[in-house]
């Protein structure tokens, strides 16, 4: 009999609003996978100083060795989606994964992904139609082995805000033979930077 697959996901959230529209629909569509969903709200008077020290706190808490740490205004549209990350983990253990990624080319830095962000729907950058090299991620969607965390973890003392503590990861990640690379999986990011009244920690 095959073993459904598993994963972890954590979620700081502020907005219910947000997260109910968006992030849950996109989980809750998810066939042949089951997860554990961790939501930490970190509103105001919560006292969570940033994302890298939520989840390297709770990460405890993990049924899974499959991990993924999401914002609450990304909503996965493909219904494969999550069985999609987890053969990608069991293929490439040591891998961190991501929607949207950064390489840099030259002098130039070229941004590729499938998710399209906004009020305006503008893609994240360069469309990719297979599984793509990176040498970092966006924060709103990172997946990893429980064991590649352990060894890296987010740098609490040098991003102890809510932005880079992903792209901070994969860099050190690479330097210790962890690549970064991005899944070719069409999704939405509603970026509350463009929502008026949901700016994030305002």
């Amino acid at each position: 009999m095959q073993h459904m697959k598993k994963i972890s996901i954590f979620c700081c959230w502020n907005k219910e609003e947000i997260l109910n529209s968006l992030l849950l629909p996109g989980l809750n569509r998810q066939k042949d996978v089951e997860f554990d969903l961790h939501l930490i709200y970190c509103g105001k008077g919560e006292g969570w100083k940033s994302a890298a020290q939520v989840f390297n706190y709770h990460i405890d808490q993990a049924a899974s060795e499959n991990l993924l740490f999401v914002h609450q205004d990304l909503e996965l549209k493909e219904d494969s989606a999550l069985a999609s990350v987890i053969e990608e983990l069991e293929a490439k253990p040591k891998g961190i994964f991501g929607l949207v990624g950064a390489r840099a080319e030259g002098k130039t830095r070229q941004v590729f992904g499938n998710v399209y962000h906004g009020i305006m729907n503008v893609n994240s950058g360069c469309s990719i139609s297979c599984v793509t090299s990176a040498d970092t991620l966006d924060e709103c969607f990172v997946a990893m082995k429980k064991a590649v965390f352990m060894e890296l973890k987010f740098d609490e003392i040098n991003f102890d805000g809510w932005h880079f503590y992903a792209v901070d990861l994969c860099l050190r990640g690479k330097k210790k033979g962890f690549a970064s690379y991005v899944l070719p999986l069409k999704s939405q990011h509603k970026n509350i930077l463009e929502m008026p009244g949901y700016l994030l920690h305002a």
